[in-house]
């Protein structure tokens, strides 16, 4: 949605008792009074007439992520988050669990690579950005519910993913006063915690609020639609009451990864299965029949 020149673009999860709990992953940690990752952060960027907030947020956990593990101080591209969107209508919005699973499933790519602004259909996107994108994948994520386990989130695995409600284009936007109507959604990225409340990084350029920021105060904790935190531990253990099997999780998921990135081998190993598996059946069957 747009308005005021600011344009929006989240939608609001459907509940899926399957999602990872981050508070049943990240061990308990001694909590800072502050903690701040804004200096580890490329500049806040404005997301223009596109409803790609949540693709805008997908790449600034990337940029951080990419930052601390490999020192690469490059933009990601939203772009090739937000045209990889299941809803393909025209400057539609997002999921938070969609972009999560973006990041997973496809990764990002280098802005450099695939430049905002440009938007094609998945099918138009070149093999070799796809390729580039794999390089750029979360391992897995998972759901925030309460203010520690956010806390905890952004000092085990860095910026989250936040969607609210928009009742206004200020930096309270998520807060309903008497008479306001709800106009849309809104993602945005939380970088760290004050004092006060979080601290947001927004997609609306260095113009709004603090450059770019606002905080999100702890007494407005539940005025959110979901938070997500992009998991890449190997060790971590997810929600119990849903996923006693991880070890089958993680095996499943690696072999996705594994068949996209080398199809034809799978594909060709799949076709001469199935070839001797049928020879191997029809000579049994004329033995039989003989």
């Amino acid at each position: 949605m747009k308005d005021e020149n600011k344009t929006t673009g989240a939608k609001r999860s459907p509940v899926d008792e399957r999602d990872w709990r981050a508070e049943s992953i990240h061990p308990t940690v001694t909590l800072p009074l502050k903690f701040d990752l804004r200096e580890k952060m490329l500049p806040v960027r404005d997301q223009g007439y596109q409803g790609s907030c949540a693709a805008m947020t997908a790449a600034a956990m990337k940029e951080y992520q990419e930052y601390i593990n490999i020192s690469l101080a490059e933009y990601m591209s939203p772009q090739f988050v937000y045209d990889n969107r299941y809803d393909q209508t025209h400057l539609a919005g997002m999921y938070g669990r969609e972009v999560m699973q973006i990041l997973q499933e496809k990764g990002d790519c280098r802005e450099v690579t695939y430049p905002y602004n440009h938007p094609h259909s998945p099918e138009d996107i070149a093999e070799n950005i796809y390729e580039e994108a794999l390089n750029f994948t979360i391992q897995n994520y998972a759901q925030v519910t309460t203010i520690e386990g956010l806390k905890t989130a952004l000092m085990q695995n860095g910026p989250c993913y936040i969607a609210v409600p928009v009742y206004r284009y200020d930096t309270r936007m998520w807060y309903q006063y008497p008479g306001d109507v709800g106009k849309c959604g809104h993602a945005m990225t939380v970088v760290g915690w004050d004092d006060k409340g979080f601290i947001i990084r927004n997609s609306w350029g260095e113009d709004w609020g603090d450059k770019g920021f606002c905080t999100f105060p702890y007494e407005d904790w539940g005025w959110q639609w979901e938070v997500w935190s992009p998991i890449d531990d190997n060790s971590s253990t997810p929600n119990p009451k849903y996923f006693n099997n991880l070890w089958l999780m993680k095996f499943w998921l690696w072999l996705q990864k594994a068949y996209k990135k080398y199809r034809p081998f799978f594909d060709m190993a799949i076709l001469t299965a199935v070839f001797f598996t049928v020879k191997f059946i029809l000579v049994d069957l004329l033995h039989w029949v003989k």
